[in-house]
């Protein structure tokens, strides 16, 4: 009897199921950076604005007597010039001529420099000039604010213009037989299609 009651003890050791006790997971929590998020880089054309610039032909032999406001020295000083100058090309037209260069030797460049920005300013055919989109001033007797187009743009009126056969694709004249592919967003397509649009007006205007 005894050896019975045992044996059913242990059969029923035995067969009581055994539970797991379930793994204990440590909760990491995801690691940050203050990296920025990568982003697609579109590269748009930004048109260069137009350019204001002051800009006279000068003659000092006809400036003799006329009060020139800020000129710092006597005209007579500055000997016989006729050069045609604008403000914004001061500096490197007193490095590159020769009869300005002496003037700064002998006067200084500072008072020369400023000499002639007053007579530039002071000029009676002094003028305000502005120099378009693809182009550049260029100063001469007969034109203060003459103009020349970068090359192969062309001047038409004041502007400089992409002729035919050439087009204008994203801020560059050429030949672009496959038309003008660009990356940059819906908006901007729809800007340089109009600004195509009228450039195609303009060309009629040439032809």
């Amino acid at each position: 009897m005894r050896f019975q009651t045992f044996f059913l003890a242990v059969a029923a050791f035995l067969l009581v199921p055994t539970f797991a006790v379930p793994a204990r997971h440590t909760f990491t929590p995801a690691k940050t950076t203050n990296a920025p998020a990568p982003r697609s880089v579109l590269k748009q054309h930004v048109e260069r604005r137009a350019i204001l610039d002051v800009c006279a032909y000068i003659d000092t032999s006809a400036l003799l007597g006329i009060n020139i406001p800020g000129l710092g020295l006597p005209i007579e000083a500055l000997g016989h010039i006729e050069i045609c100058l604008c403000l914004s090309a001061l500096p490197v037209s007193i490095n590159l001529n020769a009869e300005l260069q002496a003037l700064a030797l002998i006067h200084g460049k500072d008072t020369v420099s400023a000499a002639l920005a007053a007579l530039i300013n002071g000029c009676p055919n002094s003028q305000h000039c502005q120099a378009p989109a693809h182009g550049h001033l260029q100063c001469t007797k007969d034109d203060p604010c003459g103009v020349v187009c970068d090359a192969p743009y062309i001047k038409h009126g004041n502007q400089c213009v992409c002729a035919p056969p050439l087009m204008e694709c994203n801020g560059k004249c050429g030949y672009f037989p496959h038309g003008c592919g660009s990356a940059v967003p819906g908006p901007w397509r729809r800007t340089l299609t109009s600004k195509v649009d009228s450039l195609a007006h303009v060309d009629a205007a040439l032809l």
